[in-house]
């Protein structure tokens, strides 16, 4: 846990959670979580959270160039996330890949505020319940003027771009550039609103080797033409 500690950078790590409570949860400004590889094996819990409101808002947190896969447990629903974003500002979450999270692999939710979601490969395959991204708020707060571009999001179970509101709607968000394929029930659910969506394509990303977890793109994948 960063909890009042700022400017506390974690690098080059290899962080297993017990499924006890969150893997790792960072309730202070200017943390940053980078070049790691994050699980809790399937334990249970979110493998990071990004404030709350019993501990503290992340404030201009980086989680960056990160690998993670299973996060949460099965049994929990779409309870569990592999980043949860749930009370942070001026986030930045660029160039990490998940795989096989319980829920979504980015949640931003209830309280995410000018978070950049950027250059992100996701693959939200079985046996994960949701797999993409999630925006949404409930009755006092919503998440608001977010930014998701340039990112691979594919096989989601669900969307591979939703929202969920409650009483307040978030504004000000932005969906753009991204390259989306095969989200099981659709690539982008826009029917609640709280987000503009353009420039972004449907094209299967070409991943080299899914398989193995080899996530990057052949010289071919159309998915260059939006994140270089």
């Amino acid at each position: 846990m960063i909890k009042g500690a700022a400017y506390v950078t974690l690098s080059h790590l290899r962080i297993k959670g017990t499924g006890g409570s969150n893997t790792l949860g960072i309730y202070a400004a200017h943390a940053v979580l980078e070049r790691s590889d994050i699980t809790n094996a399937w334990r249970g819990r979110s493998c990071v959270i990004l404030g709350s409101d019993s501990y503290g808002v992340a404030t201009v947190p980086i989680v960056r160039r990160n690998r993670f896969h299973e996060c949460g447990s099965l049994a929990n629903g779409n309870q569990d996330h592999a980043i949860y974003a749930q009370s942070v500002v001026d986030g930045q979450i660029t160039r990490n890949t998940f795989w096989d999270s319980a829920a979504y692999a980015i949640q931003l939710y209830p309280n995410a505020q000018r978070t950049r979601v950027a250059y992100n490969v996701i693959d939200g395959g079985p046996p994960s319940v949701r797999g993409g991204i999630l925006i949404g708020g409930e009755t006092s707060e919503a998440s608001s003027n977010n930014v998701v571009t340039r990112n691979v999001v594919a096989y989601a179970q669900a969307y591979n771009i939703a929202t969920d509101w409650n009483d307040l709607i978030g504004t000000g968000n932005v969906v753009e550039r991204n390259c989306f394929w095969a989200g099981r029930e659709g690539n982008i659910d826009d029917s609640g609103g709280g987000f503009r969506t353009y420039a972004n394509i449907v094209a299967n990303p070409g991943f080299r080797h899914r398989q193995i977890r080899d996530y990057r793109l052949r010289a071919n994948s159309r998915c260059r033409r939006v994140i270089g």
